[in-house]
């Protein structure tokens, strides 16, 4: 099922269960003449599936798209699940992209759960372990309570009065 055919570029998306589990690459091979048909002059096509592929399935396929690419001079991309996921986290969780994620959060409703998840445990950068407890914590949080400013500095706490 094309989903997108730009003037460079073509999609062509399975959800078919056994889309990698497929000996033979049937549906695969079929995308492809079909997104090629759809779409003669893209010169890159992009086949995409929510399924998981396997590594040594992974590795056939790639040597499959060069040999189309020597064939046709076409770029042939495969996405899977897995790769989908990376690119969703790469490309807009840790970047905080949430005007992108709220966009894909209809399309893929757990994404919404991951969303929240990732952003309240990569809010703050983790520290580094050498970093050294500091023994006036205590202190220095009742001190956010009480005045306006405070400065902590490495060796003591100076409260500035303000």
């Amino acid at each position: 099922m094309p989903i997108q055919n730009t003037s460079k570029r073509s999609f062509e998306v399975g959800k078919e269960a056994l889309y990698f589990k497929d000996k033979r690459n049937l549906k695969i091979k079929g995308d492809l003449p079909h997104a090629i048909q759809v779409a003669p002059h893209c010169q890159k096509i992009f086949l995409v599936s929510s399924r998981t592929c396997g590594p040594q399935k992974y590795a056939y396929l790639n040597a499959y798209t060069v040999r189309v690419f020597k064939l046709l001079n076409k770029e042939i991309n495969i996405y899977d699940g897995r790769y989908l996921g990376e690119y969703i986290v790469d490309q807009f969780l840790e970047k905080q992209d949430t005007f992108n994620i709220d966009k894909l959060v209809p399309l893929i409703p757990a994404l919404q759960q991951i969303k929240n998840e990732f952003l309240f445990t990569n809010d703050l950068p983790q520290s580094p372990k050498s970093n050294i407890e500091r023994k006036d914590a205590k202190d220095i949080v009742k001190k956010l309570g009480t005045t306006k400013q405070i400065i902590v500095h490495a060796k003591k706490l100076l409260e500035v009065n303000a």
